[in-house]
């Protein structure tokens, strides 16, 4: 595993009350007025997946209004821009919003943690091979947990032990 990529919410100021946790989520208000990245990254598959385990069948019917379609960098936009009441987006495009109009919200239950996997085919190019390393190297985890962008990986824990066939990652 690469890095521990967190999402949360942002929301336009005008949204009273603000959402403070997942479920606000679920309200009438805010159901179908919000934006997540599209189809073809993670984000709504476990955005589907974390609403209708926490709130049931409210939180399944939430997250189906909700419009999968905008990357992190134009879901900051459309909400400060008040076309969406709210959105989910990476921390480092959280903190700053050109009108002004929307404001970032850490929900009581935390964040949406999207794991960032690397995998290289084999044979694969020399370039590939050293920006993976470079992703690895101590000198990039600081930076990018600085960004805001990642949690970054542990490397004090160790693989697992020989022979162990149990499932999960491992940093």
């Amino acid at each position: 595993m690469v890095a521990a990529v967190t999402l949360m919410i942002i929301y336009h100021k005008r949204v009273d009350p603000p959402p403070q946790g997942w479920t606000d989520l679920c309200r009438e208000d805010l159901a179908g007025e919000v934006v997540i990245p599209p189809y073809n990254t993670p984000a709504p598959a476990l955005y589907v997946h974390c609403m209708g385990s926490l709130f049931g069948e409210k939180g399944k019917t939430a997250a189906a209004r909700a419009h999968a379609k905008l990357f992190p960098q134009d879901i900051n936009q459309y909400v400060d821009a008040g076309v969406y009441k709210a959105g989910m987006v990476f921390p480092a495009l959280a903190r700053t919003f050109r009108l002004g109009m929307a404001r970032a919200v850490w929900l009581r239950e935390g964040a949406v943690v999207i794991p960032l996997l690397a995998f290289l085919k084999h044979g694969a190019g020399k370039e590939a091979v050293r920006a993976l390393h470079a992703l690895f190297r101590k000198k990039f985890k600081p930076l990018s947990r600085k960004a805001g962008c990642s949690a970054g990986t542990r490397v004090d824990l160790k693989g697992p032990r020989p022979g162990f066939r149990g499932s999960g990652c491992h940093g």
